[in-house]
């Protein structure tokens, strides 16, 4: 992280760019384009003082007690059930019925609401029934996900996309040790979801390695996650080349150019330079286990 504030970033713009922090419209500016600046390098690669880590634990399925439900319906009473506010976003089955339905409201432990009327051909009045959550959520903390793993079986998880986890396995009905975890678009407060398959049928712990989102600078006193090397030489040549962009006289005036040439030539060298350890080494083969590589034969190489 940075030892430079966000103000003392204000003022330096200020100074090069021959505006006021004192003009609220210029303050304004100057600080979108220090923002700006600092949303731009993070897209620019994985970097290091992104990376971060998150927890998500998976919850078991519901079957406890009984339901009723009428047909068309969408209020379902129970009976000896536990229904809870964590099921809203879990999905119900009931056992004369195939369907799955997404639960909108919980009210009680025995009261609750499903999305879509019921479409079975009776009434239900003692199904038993699963509740089952299928979509997980990121905190907004996350902006990408890098790898995933869980620790209840030796393996890595496999992120997959959406549409190739939709065409091998359209309706993930089995349970299980997860092995696969397929991300899928955003909540309503632009969080990012994923689904698992096998669906887990126990609790554990899912440990993402994520890469964390930018968060705008705000307040004077905040610094950017931009290490201090770097914030002080390309971030500002960002903002620096905003501002004179946006005070550029006419066609002559070069300033802006010279400074997003500076900009880029700081992203390539952050590039080349950003790895946060260097303990890296090749590991020799001997020469005399090497494997000769496969040539043209001679004749008298060749088995009569």
């Amino acid at each position: 992280m940075s030892d430079i504030t966000f103000l003392t970033l204000q003022q330096e713009v200020a100074s090069m760019c021959k505006m006021s922090l004192s003009n609220d419209a210029e303050l304004a500016m100057i600080k979108r384009w220090i923002n700006f600046a600092q949303e731009d390098i993070n897209s620019e690669d994985n970097w290091p003082w992104l990376e971060g880590r998150e927890i998500v634990q998976t919850v078991t399925e519901k079957t406890a007690g009984t339901v009723a439900i009428a047909v068309g319906g969408t209020a379902i009473t129970g009976t000896d059930t536990a229904f809870a506010s964590t099921d809203v976003g879990s999905f119900i089955q009931f056992s004369t019925n195939d369907d799955w339905y997404k639960i909108t409201a919980v009210t009680s432990t025995v009261l609750a609401t499903i999305e879509k009327p019921f479409t079975g051909t009776s009434a239900a009045t003692e199904d038993t029934y699963t509740i089952r959550k299928v979509y997980y959520t990121l905190s907004s903390n996350v902006d990408t996900v890098l790898n995933l793993k869980q620790t209840i079986t030796p393996i890595k998880l496999e992120v997959k996309h959406w549409r190739e986890a939709d065409m091998y396995q359209p309706n993930i009905t089995d349970t299980g040790d997860p092995t696969t975890c397929t991300m899928f678009g955003m909540d309503s407060s632009n969080n990012w979801q994923f689904f698992l398959s096998p669906i887990p049928d126990a609790i554990i712990n899912l440990e993402f390695r994520i890469k964390k989102r930018t968060t705008d600078l705000s307040a004077d006193t905040d610094v950017t996650v931009i290490p201090s090397k770097w914030a002080k030489s390309v971030l500002l040549a960002g903002a620096i080349w905003r501002g004179m962009e946006y005070n550029r006289i006419n066609k002559e005036d070069i300033r802006a150019d010279k400074w997003i040439a500076m900009y880029n030539r700081g992203i390539a060298k952050m590039k080349t330079n950003s790895d946060v350890c260097e303990d890296h080494h090749t590991r020799l083969k001997s020469c005399e286990s090497s494997i000769p590589q496969p040539g043209m034969a001679f004749p008298d190489e060749i088995d009569a």
